[in-house]
């Protein structure tokens, strides 16, 4: 590395630099204020939708109309992407599915939540997954659902849900288990858990 003597060689150094390399020097700073621009412009239009969503979700929310299930499948559509709305949306959709007997389509509704949300949404959407798709008889796929779910709060409903698997299945001894860890997980305060269990007792 050439090493310069005098602060004038350092100087004309420099400015040799700059010469030749300005063009690409100017390159690089657009190219950065470009990228920071459009990364603020793209989060402020990320935050204004998602203020619109919200506004969206709370008018669907609180209207008494028949078509809440065209209402927000419209709203899905048109907010794929406003965080966790879309996702918000789905799981109200899949509870009006169950209340109307349409459980494929509200495990279809829980099944993208439970891919692609965050947590806790994601542990809830699995949970009731796992119940919809004990009601279409589906143990097996009920019992993989509960097994992914990693969200510590809902530890002892997963439990408790095993056991209900565990008895559609036929598998007492297993529910039996089920049921004294969801017990115990869940300090016991869920009096169903111990009538279930209770009524074990003769199987």
């Amino acid at each position: 590395m050439e090493i310069y003597s005098t602060e004038e060689q350092q100087e004309q150094a420099i400015i040799g630099f700059l010469q030749r390399y300005w063009i690409a020097l100017v390159a690089v700073i657009i190219i950065v204020i470009a990228a920071s621009v459009g990364w603020f412009l793209y989060q402020d239009h990320q935050n204004n939708t998602a203020l619109q969503a919200s506004t969206a979700f709370e008018a669907i929310m609180k209207s008494s109309s028949d078509d809440k299930v065209v209402q927000l499948q419209s709203f899905i559509d048109k907010y794929p992407n406003a965080k966790s709305y879309p996702y918000m949306a789905r799981m109200v959709l899949a509870k009006l599915f169950v209340n109307n007997n349409k459980y494929q389509q509200a495990a279809d509704a829980l099944s993208v939540v439970a891919q692609k949300a965050d947590e806790p949404l994601r542990s809830l959407a699995m949970l009731r997954l796992a119940r919809v798709q004990l009601a279409l008889k589906k143990d097996q796929a009920a019992l993989a659902t509960l097994n992914g779910i990693t969200g510590k709060p809902y530890k002892g409903s997963v439990e408790a849900l095993k056991g209900d698997v565990y008895v559609a299945k036929g598998n007492i001894g297993e529910a039996r288990d089920a049921y004294q860890q969801a017990i115990a997980d869940g300090d016991g305060s869920d009096p169903s858990l111990q009538l279930k269990l209770d009524n074990l007792a003769g199987e």
